[in-house]
C-alpha cells in the first residue's frame, strides 16, 4: 500500500474513531450536565467512557498494532494532556457563566485535533518505540 493510501486510510479511520469517541464524549457530558451533576464530575464521567473507545480503536483499527505497556503509558499521557485542556476549557466555559453547552466546540474540535496530532507523532509512532 502506498504511504499516501496508508496515510489517507490512518487519518478517516482515526477520524471516524474520533467523532466515535467525541460524540460519547459530548453525549454522556451533555446528559450528565443537564442532569444537574457538576460540569467538572460530568466532564470526568464523559472522558472515561470516551477514552477506551478511542484507544482500543485506534491501536486495532487505524494503527493495526497490540497495544502494549509503553504505548499504554503514551496513550494515557496523551489522553490526560487532553483531558486537562478540555477541563480547562469546561472550567473557563463556567467561569464566565456561560451555559455548559458552550463548552461543545473546543471539546469536539480542539481536544481532537491535539490528539490525533500527538496519536500519529508520538503515540502510535513506531519510532516511539524503539
Amino acid at each position: 500500500m502506498s504511504r499516501k493510501i496508508e496515510l489517507f486510510r490512518q487519518v478517516s479511520t482515526f477520524g471516524a474513531i474520533g467523532i466515535l469517541a467525541t460524540i460519547v464524549h459530548a453525549v454522556v457530558f451533555s446528559v450528565a450536565a443537564s442532569l444537574g451533576l457538576l460540569v467538572d464530575f460530568a466532564n470526568i464521567l464523559a472522558f472515561c467512557c470516551a477514552v477506551p473507545i478511542s484507544y482500543f480503536g485506534n491501536a486495532r483499527l487505524t494503527f493495526r498494532v497490540a497495544p502494549d505497556w509503553r504505548m499504554a503509558a503514551r496513550f494515557i499521557g496523551m489522553s490526560l494532556f487532553g483531558f486537562a485542556l478540555n477541563a480547562l476549557n469546561v472550567r473557563l466555559v463556567a467561569s464566565y457563566g456561560w451555559p455548559w453547552a458552550a463548552s461543545l466546540p473546543g471539546m469536539v474540535i480542539l481536544v481532537p485535533l491535539v490528539s490525533f496530532v500527538a496519536s500519529r507523532l508520538w503515540v502510535y509512532s513506531p519510532r516511539a518505540s524503539s
